[in-house]
């Protein structure tokens, strides 16, 4: 696992914030009216649109990396190595917990 400075830490669980606040204010929004209770983890959203970002070019990419709040001119192998030492901070667990995430892409040939 690489490690990171605090200060790149910061940055991309600031861009992870930013992203899980966007996305809840959208799923109250388009659930207004509805009874019950939402449960979703933004941390496995973002991380598979990190995935999904590393085959991406153009507007498509622009869209994803505004959603994700990262720079467009950012290295994208830095960026993923970053998103990758969060979220194993993120999933890290105690002595009592142990916290799982997993994500794939199926891909048509």
């Amino acid at each position: 696992c690489t490690r990171f400075s605090p200060e790149q830490f910061t940055m991309e669980t600031e861009g992870l914030k930013g992203f899980a606040s966007d996305l809840y204010a959208s799923l109250i929004s388009e659930t207004q009216g509805c009874s019950g209770n939402i449960f979703f983890s933004p941390a496995s959203i973002y991380s598979t649109f990190s995935i999904l970002l590393a085959g991406t070019a153009g507007k498509t990419e622009e869209e994803i990396e505004k959603a994700l709040h990262v720079a467009h001119n950012k290295d994208k192998k830095k960026l993923h190595k970053a998103i990758a030492n969060d979220l194993d901070r993120l999933t890290a667990g105690t002595a009592e917990t142990k916290v799982c995430m997993a994500n794939k892409i199926f891909l048509d040939k």
